[in-house]
């Protein structure tokens, strides 16, 4: 593969193709780190309001 070129947030090969950056796998040790962040931050009230929300629509 050739090299890419960074500009700002996007990535470009020498063709001027846009890069897109191999996504990491989900495991269960993903889930819990992301879990543990989220404790006690109230998202899931925020995500129950939103759904509440777009079902009203």
């Amino acid at each position: 593969m050739k090299p890419a070129r960074k500009t700002g947030m996007n990535r470009f090969t020498v063709k001027g193709h846009v890069v897109i950056p191999r996504l990491k796998p989900l495991t269960a040790k993903r889930y819990d780190k992301l879990q543990g962040c989220l404790k006690g931050a109230g998202v899931l009230e925020a995500l129950m309001e939103d759904r509440k929300k777009e079902r009203e629509l």
